[in-house]
């Protein structure tokens, strides 16, 4: 399937992340008290998450640089 990318696709887009991620956000919003082990296991879920979604530099076909940096 071919989605074609227009202004309102990317309008589309970004309003279903802004209302999942206060979906996500809303159980911290109504409970008084969160245990400290639930923040551990957030804050470790949280730093894989960005630990493993950022792409190493390409070093294929002999580029040393990496997405917008300087060379690595």
């Amino acid at each position: 399937m071919v989605l074609e990318v227009t202004l309102i696709t990317v309008f589309i887009a970004a309003l279903i992340t802004a209302l999942t991620t206060g979906l996500g956000a809303l159980p911290l919003a109504i409970s008084t008290k969160i245990d400290q082990k639930w923040l551990s296991i957030g804050a470790a879920v949280a730093a894989m998450i960005l630990v493993f979604s950022w792409p190493p530099p390409s070093t294929e076909h002999g580029h040393t640089r990496s997405r917008d940096g300087p060379p690595v």
